[in-house]
């Protein structure tokens, strides 16, 4: 099957929608043309014929085997009543009798072989037809695959995506690969705002920032809400590549579905960083064990390992918030050899005592 399949219907973006409702579907012509040689396979039409041939040959087989009843039991009637006759007359009736006998034993097996025959052949089509519908019918489930119906009610959002060789929202007509999400019904009850922010400025903006909001369509609402994530890493602006920028979203406290709905354009403004001691460390510093990142500092006349809590890389720095009683190394050594020298010496021993008294 391909991996791409092209988009025949879309709901409007903003449009409301009930759970169970068709939001989306595919083009499936290929598809259903082969369900239809699945499903008009002939097979029906050779059922019906072969039980209509099976209840003819029945019946004819019923009536001979009727007819030689009948006349065995003419002969057997003729035999015990002319016990007159001499010894070769009755030798002869006896075995006319016989004869009778055994012309209806074989008429009876012949019906009894072409039920067997026919209820072959009507058990073999049967199992054809029995095929054929099961792939129908998963023709159907792999046809249904591509309607796509409201998960709940809600208001049909479109984001920008990959398609086409642009980044743009879908249109009719699109051919959109498998997986590829291309349409969503945010939770009004969990709504985020995107932000773009240069990496000049991301060094003032942190999790847990307080911030408003305002849709450019109702500049009469000031909503409200905090930082819940920051990219990790920077990309290139969609209108700019040389200019680079990290994605901000921004939880909104308010529910308000009438003045802010998904898509829209909004004005963010950004608070003050409430988070207190917010520590960074240079890109250079540092070591990855395990999905650990950790730093090598002082403390005291020790060195040991320092793990940076929740670390987040923003530009060439690792950013942290240490916790109120957590031990922060008094300097973080930059790994030189004479570093490498004593991790290879006392790897697992620590703390290292004296260390400085050691590299002196």
């Amino acid at each position: 099957m391909p991996r791409t399949r092209t988009l025949i219907y879309a709901a409007s973006e903003g449009s409301a929608v009930k759970k169970g409702e068709l939001i989306a579907q595919f083009d499936t012509n290929a598809l259903s043309q082969e369900r239809e040689k699945y499903w008009w396979h002939g097979y029906r039409a050779k059922l019906h014929d072969a039980m209509l041939d099976r209840d003819q040959a029945i019946k004819t087989l019923a009536w001979e085997h009727k007819s030689l009843v009948s006349k065995r039991r003419i002969i057997e009637m003729e035999y015990k009543q002319k016990t007159y006759k001499s010894e070769m007359d009755r030798r002869r009736d006896m075995i006319s009798l016989n004869s009778a006998v055994k012309d209806e034993e074989v008429a009876s097996n012949k019906i009894f072989q072409e039920k067997n025959n026919w209820d072959i052949k009507i058990r073999d089509l049967s199992n054809h037809i029995t095929y054929f519908n099961n792939k129908a019918f998963e023709m159907d489930r792999y046809i249904s695959n591509f309607m796509i119906y409201a998960p709940g009610q809600g208001f049909v959002f479109y984001p920008k995506i990959q398609t086409g060789g642009m980044i743009r929202k879908v249109q009719i007509g699109d051919n959109l690969e498998y997986g590829q999400v291309f349409l969503e019904i945010p939770d009004f009850f969990s709504m985020l705002a995107e932000a773009e922010i240069t990496e000049e400025n991301i060094m003032s903006v942190a999790q847990g920032q307080n911030a408003e909001i305002i849709a450019e369509a109702c500049t009469d609402k000031i909503f409200t809400g905090r930082v819940n994530s920051v990219s990790r890493l920077a990309k290139g602006k969609d209108d700019n590549k040389y200019i680079r920028v990290f994605t901000v979203k921004i939880k909104i406290n308010e529910i308000d579905i009438e003045k802010l709905k998904p898509g829209m354009n909004v004005k963010i403004h950004l608070f003050p960083d409430p988070v207190k001691n917010r520590l960074y460390v240079p890109a250079e510093y540092i070591f990855t064990e395990d999905k650990k990142i950790f730093v090598y500092g002082f403390f005291g006349h020790n060195i040991r390992p320092f793990l940076l809590p929740a670390a987040c890389l923003i530009g060439n720095n690792y950013f942290f918030s240490p916790g109120p009683e957590q031990e922060l190394p008094e300097k973080i050594i930059k790994p030189d050899k004479k570093l490498k020298f004593f991790l290879k010496k006392y790897k697992g021993k620590w703390p290292i005592k004296n260390f400085i008294m050691k590299s002196e």
